[in-house]
Formats: C-alpha cells, sequence, structure tokens
C-alpha cells in the first residue's frame, strides 16, 4: 500500500475502530470516502462493510436525492407521494491496497 494511503487509512482507523483486520479497514476506509463524497449524512463506517461470503464487490451504496438508502423501507419512503422523478445514485466499491493493479482474462 502506498504510504501516503497508508497514513490516511492508519488515521481512519484509530478514528473509527473499524476491525482488526487491515482489508476490512481499508474496504471501510473506501466506501466511507464514496459515502461522503455523495453525501453529508453521517454514518457509521462499520456500516459500510460487507460482512459474509466476499461476493466480489466490497461496497454497495443507494442515495436518492442526496440521501442514503440502505433498505427497501428506506426507498419505499423515500420514494413515497413523489411526483416527480428522483435522482438515484448506485455507487459500487472494489477495494485493492496493492500499488499496482492487473486483470488476468482466463479462457473458459
Amino acid at each position: 500500500m502506498h504510504r501516503v494511503v497508508k497514513s490516511h487509512l492508519d488515521d481512519f482507523e484509530k478514528k473509527h475502530s473499524v476491525s482488526d483486520q487491515e482489508a476490512k479497514q481499508f474496504e471501510a476506509f473506501l466506501n466511507y470516502v464514496a459515502f461522503r463524497s455523495h453525501c453529508a449524512e453521517n454514518i457509521e463506517p462499520r456500516e459500510l462493510v460487507y460482512e459474509g461470503d466476499d461476493p466480489g464487490i466490497d461496497g454497495i451504496m443507494t442515495f436518492i436525492d442526496d440521501s442514503y438508502v440502505s433498505s427497501v423501507e428506506e426507498v419505499e419512503e423515500a420514494m413515497a407521494g413523489r411526483k416527480r422523478d428522483a435522482d438515484v445514485t448506485v455507487v459500487l466499491t472494489q477495494a485493492k491496497t496493492s500499488e499496482a493493479w492487473s486483470k488476468r482474462l482466463t479462457e473458459n
């Protein structure tokens, strides 16, 4: 991991105490940065880390008119009584701590 990113990650972890695992810390950090770039609401960074079998995506966030929604009920509430279209943003994240990235193509 690049030393500047590592420094920011260390500061983030000291403030939020997300996990003992650096990979989960980095996922939370990345998702928190993405979240804050789309909305000014406060959120617990642990809520932005997926716990379970690794689906290959480290974060999914949905925003309706600059408000974060995390359940079907919140979507229904945000859309209730609307007489106009909503601005919906879906953010998918994939966290990588290495300084280089390569994609390997495989033939089936």
